[in-house]
């Protein structure tokens, strides 16, 4: 992950856009605490109790469900141009998770643009995201990328 992979990925040309989306284009940092409560939340909207969340789990105390940040990643902003909206679609997501995230452990959060390329008539943006402790350690990172119908008066922009 996070690789520039030149001007031609996986068959898709390089999108040139006025709107600065561009690889390596940094979406920001932030820091947060994993709290009980923001835990419980999250396995109540998935539906999914387990001990390991709240009790013992075999990595020593409770940890953090591995994907709690899903959604918290996904709300860096400046990745999405202007009008592609509802019209968006998750269209593949690759996590890999390092160590556990536990309750009330403070993380650091950063995103970028990985790649950008038009392919079979959308415009593909994938994010690269990642979980950091505090004393710089990968928690876990992620791939998303997304996609949108190209409008016509766009589609002469790619490269």
């Amino acid at each position: 992950m996070g690789r520039d992979r030149g001007p031609a990925l996986r068959g898709g040309a390089r999108v040139s856009a006025d709107d600065g989306i561009e690889p390596g284009l940094e979406l920001g940092r932030r820091e947060l605490v994993l709290t009980p409560d923001w835990i419980e939340q999250y396995m109540g909207a998935i539906d999914a109790r387990n001990p390991w969340y709240t009790d013992d789990s075999p990595f020593g105390g409770p940890i953090a469900p591995a994907a709690v940040l899903n959604y918290e990643l996904q709300m860096f902003g400046g990745w999405v141009p202007p009008g592609a909206g509802a019209r968006m679609l998750n269209v593949k997501q690759r996590w890999e998770f390092r160590e556990p995230m536990r309750p009330g452990q403070r993380v650091v959060l950063s995103a970028r643009v990985a790649e950008r390329y038009l392919r079979r008539g959308r415009d593909h943006v994938a994010v690269e995201a990642s979980v950091h402790d505090l004393e710089g350690r990968l928690l876990c990172r992620t791939l998303s990328t997304h996609a949108w119908p190209v409008d016509d008066d766009a589609a002469g922009e790619a490269r």
